[in-house]
This record gives structure tokens, C-alpha cells and sequence, in this order.
């Protein structure tokens, strides 16, 4: 965070999400798999402004499947641009790519839940979307039409924001 003097206010700017690192083991197509997904700021992206002071550096998503012998299936860095064509106005230009996660292997693909919406931690608005990677290494991404997927039976603005505080939850360590 960078702080400086306007005036006789003090203003935060630059803000930048915390990046994080997650790696899981996966069993995929009868063979085991290294999924690794590590989040950063991305200081050459354009700075995302909420408002008159609160300015964040978008970020960057890397995912890495390796196979059991250690050799790469799949490496591609994500921004915000990878998603554009499924969201809105606002999001487009006051959000920042939160977060991928492994979900799941399902068939050919493993599929990953992702999200991006305001970089504010205190907001909870956000758009929750599938990723999917083939076995060939083709990318696909759709809107998520179920907010939680560890129950169909909560409320939307509930799953919305279990699905949000699990998120937060994953950035904090890993």
C-alpha cells in the first residue's frame, strides 16, 4: 500500500490483493495429477478505480497441471480479459479477476470455479464462473448457475456469500 498527502487527507492507493499459492493432487482419466494455481498482482494491468481513493492493481492467475512424472500438461496465465465477454458493464471496469480454484475432475475436464468483482475486501460483490480445461488443454468459461456447490438447498444470497467467505478464506494461506 502506497500512502501519500492530498490536501490535508491522507489517501491509500495502489492497493493490491493478497496473492496466494494452492496446490492439489488429483486423480483425472485413471492418472494422478499435480494441480497448482498461485494468484498475483499485476503490476502492468491497468489500476482498477473503485472510487476517488480506493485504486488496486488487478491480478493474474496462474494455473499449472503437472503430471505424476513432474512434466506439464497445461501452464496458462489468466487476467480479467480471459472473462470479458461474460460480464457485465461494471464489472468489466471496476473489477478485478479475484480467484480460481480447483473444484473438480468431471469426465474430460477439471473444472474450476472462479470469480471476478470488486477487490474491496469489505464488498461482497462478485461474479461466480466455471472454468473448465479439456484433456486436450482447451479452455472453456461460463457463467456459474449454481452459487454453492456443496448445497442446492441454501438461498442465493446465502450461497453467494458462503461461496464469497470460502474464497476469502482460501487467500488467507495456503
Amino acid at each position: 500500500i502506497r500512502l501519500s498527502l492530498v490536501g490535508s487527507e491522507m489517501c491509500i492507493r495502489d492497493r493490491e490483493m493478497s496473492g496466494y499459492e494452492q496446490s492439489r493432487d488429483v486423480e483425472w482419466l485413471g492418472n494422478h495429477y499435480k494441480v497448482v494455481v498461485k494468484r498475483e498482482a499485476d503490476h502492468e494491468l491497468p489500476i482498477i478505480q473503485l472510487d476517488k481513493t480506493n485504486k488496486y492493481y488487478d491480478n493474474k492467475i496462474t494455473i499449472r497441471i503437472l503430471r505424476s512424472d513432474g512434466t506439464e500438461f497445461f501452464n496458462h496465465t489468466f487476467t480479467k480479459a480471459a472473462f470479458e465477454s461474460n460480464l457485465d458493464k461494471k464489472t468489466k471496469s471496476t473489477g478485478a479477476l479475484l480467484g480460481i480454484v480447483f473444484d473438480k475432475a468431471e469426465g474430460n475436464n477439471l473444472c474450476f470455479a472462479a470469480s471476478v468483482g470488486s477487490p474491496d475486501i469489505t464488498s461482497d460483490e462478485y461474479l461466480p464462473l466455471v472454468l473448465k480445461i479439456s484433456r486436450m488443454g482447451a479452455v472453456s468459461i461460463s457463467n456459474d448457475q449454481v452459487l454453492d456447490t456443496e448445497s442446492n438447498t441454501e438461498s442465493t444470497s446465502s450461497a453467494s456469500s458462503t461461496s464469497k467467505e470460502e474464497s476469502e478464506d482460501d487467500d488467507e494461506g495456503v
